[in-house]
């Protein structure tokens, strides 16, 4: 019966070197841990959505938070270097993380893992690129009235799939291209993706490229020899303010 009130939402446990044996390892859940600093916005950002996430799955996850500027011991232990990091523990150990800010669908997607004892056997986590996808790009080209061709094809030189080709109307002219990775974690990877689609986009006749992974979106130039960073936008920005990226696809577009 609904007498008007409302439920709580579930807590997130606050751990800090004194509990983390009890709280984290120990538990009898498995445990979202969110290691993270009061004065980084990634950080401040994801709290509200293990909230929400901490009343979808109460009673198969538990969800925490590690404040990063008074646990310096735990983060010699267990090699923390950057905030926001994601831990997750289950059966004593820590079984995978994820650095950076996740966007929320990815989020959701972790913890249904996480509930379903589904997580790949890695220590760094990250989706496999067709959930990144789905989840992600699509949903993201949809709010921007976007219409895109999955695996279209590429001529000559460039060779291959181009995995999304960016259309303002279907048919018409492409406007830029993505090329996906489910993560980027090194410089020299992201400047093998940078090449990939600045080939692509070179054969197409394109004024720009996208390369997209979980951690956001680089925008290039590609009216050069190279591919030339217009510019870059995390998950959190891309989150918060999505049509400063699509202004500057059209930037391109018409500056090309």
């Amino acid at each position: 019966m609904d007498d008007g009130t409302r439920a709580k939402p579930a807590a997130l446990l606050a751990v800090d070197e004194s509990n983390f044996g009890r709280r984290v390892l120990h538990s009898p859940l498995p445990v979202l841990a969110l290691y993270g600093a009061p004065a980084c916005p990634a950080s401040r950002a994801l709290r509200p959505l293990l909230v929400e996430l901490a009343a979808a799955y109460a009673g198969a996850i538990r969800f925490a938070t590690i404040n990063a500027e008074r646990t310096a011991l735990l983060a010699g232990q267990f090699g923390l270097h950057m905030t926001p990091t994601l831990l997750v523990a289950a059966g004593g150990e820590i079984t995978t993380r994820a650095v950076g800010f996740v966007p929320p669908a990815l989020l959701r997607h972790l913890c249904e893992q996480i509930a379903a004892s589904a997580l790949p056997p890695d220590p760094l986590w990250s989706p496999v690129e067709a959930t990144f996808e789905d989840l992600v790009v699509v949903p993201l080209l949809e709010r921007w009235g976007l219409s895109y061709t999955r695996q279209a094809s590429s001529p000559a030189p460039a060779r291959g799939r181009v995995d999304f080709l960016v259309y303002d109307a279907l048919g018409g002219t492409p406007l830029t291209l993505f090329e996906n990775k489910r993560t980027l974690s090194t410089a020299p990877a992201l400047a093998l993706a940078a090449t990939q689609a600045h080939g692509y986009a070179r054969a197409l006749g394109l004024p720009s490229c996208v390369v997209a992974a979980p951690a956001g979106l680089w925008i290039y130039a590609s009216d050069g020899a190279r591919p030339a960073l217009a510019c870059r936008i995390s998950a959190l920005e891309l989150l918060q303010r999505p049509e400063h990226a699509l202004a500057a696809l059209r930037r391109l577009s018409q500056a090309g």
